[in-house]
This record gives structure tokens, C-alpha cells and sequence, in this order.
């Protein structure tokens, strides 16, 4: 039961990630102009989605 609250923790805060940091009014979020973490973030995200499904899996399953 920890395993799936914990993965769905991650989804959320992933999800609110990417709406964090979509532009708004034309405009792309400052953070994403940084050199480093304009290519870093997206790979953050998406990684982030893949562990938190994957861990609501492994809860569902009875992995852990």
C-alpha cells in the first residue's frame, strides 16, 4: 500500500511539474532557459513518470 501511495506521490509531483514549467503567454519558463536545465528537465519529468508507474505496478502486483 506504501508502494502505491508512494508512486502516485511521484506521478502528481511530476504532473505538476510539467504544468509548472509550460510556457505561458508565449513565453517559456525561465528555468528552462538555463543551458543545463533546458535539456535536463524533460528527462527529469518523463523519468519521473516511468518510476512512479512503475512503482504503482509493483504495488498492485505485490512486488514489494
Amino acid at each position: 500500500m506504501v508502494s502505491i501511495i508512494s508512486g502516485i506521490v511521484i506521478l502528481c509531483g511530476c504532473f505538476g511539474g510539467i504544468w509548472y514549467f509550460k510556457p505561458r503567454n508565449g513565453q517559456v519558463h525561465w528555468h528552462t532557459k538555463v543551458p543545463v536545465l533546458d535539456s535536463v528537465l524533460p528527462v527529469m519529468l518523463v523519468a519521473g513518470l516511468a518510476v512512479g508507474v512503475s512503482i504503482i505496478i509493483a504495488g498492485i502486483v505485490g512486488m514489494t
